[in-house]
Parts: C-alpha cells; sequence; structure tokens
C-alpha cells in the first residue's frame, strides 16, 4: 500500500492503481485497497468501474471517514457526466470526512453548477440518501468575527468545512502578569482545547463585551465561566436553518 501512496502522491495513477490491485489481490474484502483502486479508476477515467467499486465501498462503509471516500470518489466518476450529482456527492463527502482539497473542488464547480441533474445522478443521489447541493452562506460577521481567533489559534476549526460542532468554556487567569484562557472543548471528531492571550484574546473579548457578556461574577475574570458554542450547516442545509459558523454564546 505504501509503494501505491507514493505514487499517488506523484499523480501515477497507473502504477498507483497496479500497486493497490495488488494489494485487494491479497484482500478482497479490506477497505483501503478498494478505496484506492476505485480513485485511481476514476482518475484514470475507469468511470463505470469507480462508480461500482465507490456505491459498494459506500454501502459497507464501517466508518463515516470511509464513506466520505466514497462519496468523493463516486464524484470523481460522476464530475465528466453530471455536475449536479458530483458537487452534491464532494458537499456531502464534506459531511463524513472534512477535507479541504474537497471544498476547493466544490469551489471550483460552483460556476458550472447547472440547474438540475441527469435522471441516473438523481437516482444515484437518491440511492445513496444524498441531499441534493445547496449553496451554504457564510458566518454573519460577529460569528465570523468570534470565530477567526479560532481559526488563527490552536483549535482545529474551521468555521465553513470541518466541523459540524465546536463548543467551548473559557478558564481565565493570570500567570506572571499574563493575562490568558484556556478553552476546553469538544467537537464531533473529539475532545479540543486552544489557550488564548495577547491580540487573540482581546478580539475574543471584544466580541464577548458587543453581546453583552461583560458582567462577571465579583472578584472572577469577566470571560472566566463563558460558554460558546458554534455550528456549521449540515449537507442538508436549507434557507430555514440557522447560518453556517452561527455561535451561541452563555455567560457564566
Amino acid at each position: 500500500m505504501r509503494g501505491g501512496h507514493e505514487q499517488m502522491a506523484a499523480s501515477d495513477w497507473k502504477r498507483a492503481l497496479s500497486e493497490f490491485e495488488a494489494a485487494l489481490a491479497l484482500r478482497p474484502t479490506a477497505m483501503d485497497p478498494l478505496a484506492a483502486v476505485a480513485e485511481c479508476a476514476a482518475r484514470l477515467g475507469d468511470f463505470t468501474r469507480a462508480s461500482e467499486m465507490s456505491i459498494d465501498l459506500f454501502e459497507r462503509a464501517p466508518s463515516s471517514k470511509v464513506r466520505g471516500q466514497a462519496l468523493f470518489t463516486l464524484g470523481l466518476a460522476m464530475e465528466p457526466s453530471d455536475v449536479h450529482a458530483a458537487i452534491s456527492l464532494y458537499q456531502a463527502s464534506l459531511w463524513h470526512a472534512p477535507n479541504h482539497r474537497v471544498a476547493a473542488t466544490i469551489k471550483r464547480l460552483q460556476p458550472q453548477l447547472p440547474g438540475g441533474g441527469t435522471p441516473a445522478g438523481d437516482a444515484l443521489l437518491r440511492r445513496l440518501r444524498v441531499s441534493p447541493f445547496t449553496v451554504v452562506p457564510p458566518p454573519a460577521p460577529r460569528d465570523a468575527e468570534l470565530l477567526a481567533p479560532f481559526k488563527r489559534g490552536d483549535a482545529a476549526w474551521d468555521g465553513a468545512v470541518d466541523w459540524f460542532y465546536l463548543e467551548f468554556t473559557l478558564t481565565c487567569s493570570v500567570k506572571h502578569s499574563v493575562r490568558s484562557c484556556r478553552a476546553d472543548g469538544f467537537s464531533e471528531h473529539g475532545d479540543v482545547f486552544a489557550i488564548f492571550s495577547g491580540p487573540r484574546l482581546k478580539a475574543i473579548e471584544r466580541n464577548l463585551k458587543a453581546r453583552k457578556l461583560d458582567r462577571p461574577r465579583k472578584g472572577t475574570d469577566p470571560l472566566d465561566g463563558v460558554k460558546i458554542r458554534c455550528g456549521r450547516a449540515n449537507p442538508s442545509y436549507s434557507p430555514g436553518d440557522a447560518p453556517p459558523g452561527t455561535c451561541y454564546v452563555r455567560g457564566p
């Protein structure tokens, strides 16, 4: 498998395909070589094989990551014939397995998006229960401002792509005359944390004060105990949903 991945990184799809087919022959039910063979087939223009393998992979996938990979490869296979189905599959792929490359592909395809898809593409989306592509709006300015320090900090957060939700509680202290706040929280991918001080902490504080959260308990830091929860829209986003990156803040 390692040799195949090296060939994939070099975009040598034919040699990568040979490596992965050999691995798949040794482990016919294994998901990793099946996913790799499907992607190589799609890259080489064998869209029928790539589609069949990706659908099989998606329907047997044991994890969200594998389902996301299958949807991405299926999108590659559909892209030449049905941009609407492809971009819908890419968007669903992000739900299962966040990936900046996939997000960039969606952005590239949006100007080419037709009014609808083909009958075959629509049938495929229904079979896999994938919602048609919907343009998702950006976060509101106030929420984008609050998220900006997190995107520059240690938190694994990308307000438009990586997380379905992210929730933090701030714990603030002063050590050696330096004030800092630690944000302990979780997302659907596990526990996360970040430590903020200096300009990034001041940016968070300005934003929270604008939300009328500048009345701390007596003797405590203004931000100590503040809870922040931000979420993004899922692939079935509709105009009635909260915009992605919407943040809800609660005082101590």
